[in-house]
């Protein structure tokens, strides 16, 4: 009975966020029964990751798994609503696991595919952050600081943004020498 309820409530799921392309495009039938059966894949491996944390016990490779199998549902169904919450976990998880790259790539497809997405300004931010931070590419760093300025400009991010790329290059004692020098007037 519980499968019976808890398949129900992913169909529903499935169907209220639904796969709706910009170019209106609805899933058939069978798109959405593919759509389901990736999305109980991906949150069954949710599930075990995060037993095997709260356990105390070693999730590296189910983190692994998870990311990878974020990455696949959203190639797949690129425009799901469902899409960004796993992409945000999953980027999240491959920084915290020494995985720069995929967590760019990951930030990445959350804000390519749902640039209107409340979390879209903070994966561009965090795209920019990777690559100056953890990577020390400050070519892409500023291009996407530059980004988050330009297509967020309202955005509280963009003034961290602005912030971001006056500090890059310098060094601490050179940005200790502006704060003390901004303090005074």
């Amino acid at each position: 009975m519980r499968g019976i309820v808890s398949g129900l409530f992913l169909l529903l799921t499935v169907l209220a966020c639904g796969q709706r392309d910009p170019a209106g495009h609805v899933n058939t039938h069978e798109e959405t029964e593919s759509q389901i059966q990736g999305l109980d894949a991906l949150m069954g491996c949710r599930q075990r990751m995060r037993d095997q944390l709260v356990k105390g016990g070693e999730a590296r490779e189910l983190i692994l798994e998870f990311i990878e199998s974020t990455e696949q549902y959203v190639r797949a169904f690129p425009f799901d609503t469902l899409g960004p919450a796993f992409l945000l976990e999953a980027a999240q998880l491959a920084g915290g696991i020494g995985r720069p790259g995929s967590s760019i790539e990951l930030w990445g497809l959350l804000w390519r595919n749902h640039p209107d997405h409340p979390e879209a300004p903070y994966a561009m931010f965090m795209q920019a952050f990777v690559f100056e931070t953890t990577i020390g590419d400050t070519v892409n760093a500023r291009w996407y600081f530059e980004k988050v300025i330009s297509t967020y400009p309202e955005h509280p991010l963009a003034a961290s943004a602005r912030q971001s790329l006056s500090a890059m290059g310098k060094s601490a004692k050179d940005l200790i020498q502006q704060i003390d020098t901004s303090k005074k007037y």
